[in-house]
């Protein structure tokens, strides 16, 4: 049995989602045993499909894919805008 979760962020720009998917798309392209993540970009939106054999490799898979995304947010906010 498969299990699925999709997770949708909202952020501020297309260019942040552009920037964010950036920094996730080198762990979404790792192969996993028992889980896999593909990221969608939609306007404002990155969604992040998520499939597991398991509860707990989805749990694992969404915790760690929603750490990476506030850390790589919270980086971001601290950088020095470059308008």
């Amino acid at each position: 049995m498969v299990l699925s979760a999709t997770l949708t962020l909202r952020l501020d720009s297309p260019e942040a989602v552009r920037i964010l998917a950036g920094a996730l798309g080198p762990e979404a392209e790792v192969d996993l045993p028992r889980s896999t993540v593909a990221l969608r970009q939609d306007g404002d939106r990155l969604l992040l499909l998520v499939e597991a054999e398991d509860v707990a490799s989805l749990r694992a898979a969404v915790n760690s894919y929603l750490r990476w995304c506030a850390t790589a947010l919270d980086v971001a906010s601290a950088l020095p805008a470059t308008d």
